[in-house]
């Protein structure tokens, strides 16, 4: 099966609070309105690496009207050493800068290795830790247009008592999809932070465990 990309606007964001003046849904709204909104303007979504994207642009379960890149953004990919000891990471750091980084491999040789084992070497040179925190569950359901599963808005997890031999057997109803990344797990165990800013600038921190929704909160 072969799906087209429909068109999209390039937008190329200078600073955080342009992108998120332009961004007007998540990928996780986008999937769930995709078949009660037709027409080619499907709202503005963040790119990152892109990995997680692209792949949802060619199934076709993402038609945003416009793409808002974060590549331009200065000092979205730094890794500084903060003055209180701890460890800021922009969410445009790439997994492979990660893996390498002398401070991150002596001091949290965890999430260090966790990173150097995920994907290829071809994605952990484009993927970023923004991209993969956020990336959406991996099950095949959820990922193929053919089924309008639980998590975009349905009726039914297929997962339950179909194909579910790589999803969760703890917690698992209403919906048994499992977390795909693994530096999030560790971030998780690590106790890290997350900051968020919106379009006019206002910062909001929030522990990334908190930051995670689960099914039993809201399924999509």
């Amino acid at each position: 099966r072969r799906n087209a990309m429909n068109r999209f606007s390039w937008v190329r964001a200078k600073t955080i609070s342009e992108a998120a003046s332009i961004s007007s849904t998540t990928v996780a709204e986008a999937m769930t309105a995709i078949d009660d909104e037709p027409g080619p303007e499907k709202g503005a979504l963040l790119k990152a690496g892109g990995i997680d994207l692209l792949d949802l642009l060619k199934e076709g379960l993402v038609q945003p009207g416009t793409v808002v890149s974060l590549r331009e953004i200065p000092q979205l990919d730094a890794i500084v050493n903060e003055s209180d000891g701890s460890l800021r990471i922009g969410a445009m750091a790439t997994l492979a800068s990660l893996a390498a980084h002398p401070l991150l491999r002596r001091r949290y040789p965890a999430l260090s290795a966790a990173v150097a084992a995920s994907a290829s070497p071809q994605i952990r040179n484009v993927a970023t830790l923004g991209g993969n925190l956020l990336q959406r569950p991996r099950c095949w359901y959820f990922r193929a247009a053919e089924y309008r599963c639980l998590r975009k808005g349905g009726e039914h997890c297929f997962a339950i008592s179909g194909e579910n031999q790589y999803h969760a057997i703890f917690n698992n109803m209403p919906c048994a999809i499992v977390h795909p990344s693994t530096a999030a797990t560790v971030l998780v165990a690590l106790g890290a932070t997350l900051e968020l800013i919106n379009n006019n600038g206002k910062v909001r921190q929030s522990l990334l465990e908190e930051f995670f929704v689960t099914p039993q909160e809201d399924v999509t």
